[in-house]
């Protein structure tokens, strides 16, 4: 397949996963004797994935877009995207950590960017939480830094059976067993296949720190019934969530749980499915979900920048409406987002020859992308509509803060141009 024909590029969101993940990219990286590096200066053993990495040992891989054999753009720009909204802290738990992928990830790209880290894991199987505790320790990250529990994750305390493997690495998908009968508990123990482990709490997990800015969980299918059962806790703690979804079903039940508490949906790739016969998932989805309690989009109080248009443009009919080239330019200390209770739009006002005011409010246009950086510069489109009578007026093309402010009031020069209407 074509890298442009990837189907890791058909995610949805309200940033740009693949400019957040060149800002995290580290360049003239030097390889280290017997691990994998990855583009955030990651290391990685490669008998953690003994099928896929033998032989590689000394490789520096390339930024993976649109993806490399444990994560594509969406997850990737999901987790990077929490650790830039996080502040001067990082505190993560990734539940279902296997070697510790996310723990290890997040916190190198907070580490470097001058947070203090605080990483919490949770893993049913006993050769992937050693994995996980020597991956951690590769990558720098001393005792005080993580901590890292056997069990699996729940809502409430009680006990579970969890499948043994023979060689750690062999098999990241294993399910646990809840609620099992007196029977199937003695058989399964019987048998020598399974671990009786116990449930940790979540709340158990997250009780003492004041936030958390990252939550990852991939547990297998239980995604949607952990967050039903924690809700209120991960409303009051959680500021990120990024979740592997396991199907399509997951995925709306998800929506619904997330949406109506008031989440965020940032960013997603729906579970990538097989039809050669009933459905089936072939690679799990991504969904990143933003706590908006937390982490609110904040009013605008200064808006150093400049809006250009590119097209040229000296006459309209009345009533015409069209589509103007933009260039718009943050050259503020605020990130310009297009979301949230307060979006700031593209818009327009149109005065006559004297300066009277014929139309304020103009049409707004959405933001694409759906927000712009400190520094950033864009190119995107603006819909703009005549006024009703014949003359010669002033078209002021600019931004608004829905609710709070039209842009050119806190330092923004927006575009004036003189227009015949006919």
């Amino acid at each position: 397949m074509k890298k442009e024909m990837s189907p890791f590029f058909h995610f949805n969101a309200r940033f740009d996963p693949q400019e957040v993940m060149r800002r995290h990219a580290v360049h003239q990286l030097n390889s280290r004797m017997g691990f994998i590096t990855n583009f955030l200066g990651v290391v990685i053993d490669p008998k953690f994935f003994p099928t896929i990495l033998d032989g590689r040992a000394g490789e520096i891989e390339e930024i993976p877009i649109p993806a490399n054999w444990h994560a594509d753009i969406a997850e990737w720009g999901a987790v990077l995207r929490a650790v830039e909204l996080s502040d001067y802290t990082f505190t993560m738990v990734e539940l279902g950590c296997g070697w510790g992928c996310w723990m290890n990830n997040s916190g190198v790209a907070a580490r470097r960017a001058g947070r203090k880290v605080s990483l919490l894991g949770i893993e049913g199987d006993e050769g992937h939480m050693e994995f996980a505790k020597e991956a951690l320790e590769a990558n720098g990250f001393n005792s005080s830094e993580f901590t890292l529990y056997r069990g699996i994750a729940a809502s409430d305390a009680g006990i579970a059976l969890f499948p043994k493997q023979n060689r750690a690495g062999m098999s990241w998908g294993s399910e646990p067993r809840f609620g099992v009968s007196e029977d199937e508990y003695k058989s399964a123990l019987a048998s020598g296949d399974y671990d009786v482990l116990p449930m940790i709490p979540l709340s158990k997990v997250i009780d003492n720190y004041p936030k958390i800015d990252l939550l990852h969980i991939d547990i297998q299918g239980g995604e949607a019934d952990l967050i039903s059962a924690c809700l209120s806790l991960l409303s009051e703690k959680v500021a990120y969530i990024v979740i592997g979804t396991h199907s399509r079903q997951i995925e709306g039940r998800l929506f619904d749980l997330l949406l109506q508490a008031g989440w965020w949906l940032e960013i997603e790739r729906p579970a990538i499915l097989s039809l050669t016969g009933h459905p089936v998932v072939t690679v799990d989805g991504v969904q990143g979900w933003r706590n908006p309690r937390l982490l609110p989009v904040k009013d605008i109080i200064e808006a150093t920048g400049k809006l250009q248009v590119l097209s040229t443009l000296s006459e309209m009919k009345v009533n015409q409406q069209i589509d103007l080239d933009v260039s718009i330019e943050n050259q503020s200390h605020y990130v310009w987002a297009g979301y949230g209770d307060r979006p700031v739009f593209l818009s327009y006002h149109w005065d006559d020859r004297n300066g009277n005011s014929v139309v304020f409010d103009g049409y707004r246009s959405p933001l694409t992308p759906s927000e712009i950086l400190p520094g950033q510069t864009v190119s995107t489109t603006m819909k703009v509509s005549a006024p009703p009578k014949v003359g010669c007026y002033r078209l002021i093309a600019t931004l608004v803060q829905e609710h709070v402010c039209w842009f050119e009031n806190i330092g923004f020069h927006p575009e004036r141009m003189e227009i015949e209407i006919c």
